[in-house]
């Protein structure tokens, strides 16, 4: 089978020995799943994390059904076509769409202040990749519970 490859945001959740971890990971078992946004020692708000995963196709259809997470694009494993899906992952996304976004991140603990300063108010011509290099860049920002700021943020 071919694997997809796909950037998710979701939320990440703590383990009962009290480690941090990608909540992805627990409800997906067998993708290879990646940081991309050097997350540590998260804050409890907002419960965000943004990675790159690669798993098999029916296992990325299944992830794109949850409302749990968020698919901001994706290819094949080869880095081939985008996914076949009924909409592209990572066109513009139309106002529902994008409406769809506002409110995943609502959910996830970040305030309706916080969401139009990162991605505005529409899609604007961006793209959902854009978009998510958008939020990537905004979460790099955040403090951790230690009260460290990724200094690598742009």
């Amino acid at each position: 089978m071919v694997k997809w490859r796909s950037e998710i945001i979701g939320p990440w959740i703590v383990d009962p020995d009290g480690q941090q971890s990608k909540k992805l990971s627990r409800d997906y078992a067998g993708c290879f799943i990646s940081d991309v946004t050097g997350q540590t020692n998260l804050l409890p708000e907002p419960n965000l994390v943004a990675v790159v995963v690669t798993c098999e196709a029916d296992v990325m259809e299944a992830i794109m059904a949850d409302n749990e997470y968020l698919v901001v694009g994706g290819r094949d494993a080869r880095g081939g076509d985008l996914m076949p899906t009924k909409k592209d992952k990572g066109g513009v996304p139309d106002a529902n769409e994008f409406g769809m976004i506002r409110s995943f991140l609502a959910r996830n603990g970040v305030s309706q202040a916080q969401i139009t300063a990162v991605i505005g108010t529409g899609a604007q011509g961006r793209s959902k990749a854009d978009i998510a290099a958008l939020l990537r860049a905004w979460m790099r920002t955040l403090p951790r519970a230690g009260g460290i700021v990724d200094d690598q943020a742009p």
